[in-house]
């Protein structure tokens, strides 16, 4: 699984609200971004992640799955 480590810090918010299951909307709202700042940024993170572009679903339940791997691994 690709580390989210190599993320910035708007980079993995962004990863753990989507982890959460936020819309794109409602994480703009949240970080006072608008919709298409965080579209590009979650694509941005999809890219870093060498997730496809056309697996939107997959790529979403990726990140929540990176997201829980990175809560339960212990510190390098």
């Amino acid at each position: 699984m690709p580390e989210l480590r190599s993320l910035g810090t708007v980079e993995r918010e962004v990863v753990r609200l989507v982890a959460e299951g936020w819309s794109d909307d409602a994480i703009a709202a949240r970080l006072w971004f608008d919709e298409a700042t965080v579209v590009k940024v979650v694509t941005e993170v999809f890219t870093k992640l060498g997730l496809e572009p056309e697996a939107d679903t997959t790529r979403r339940a990726f990140a929540v799955l990176s997201r829980a791997a990175e809560r339960t691994s212990p510190p390098p």
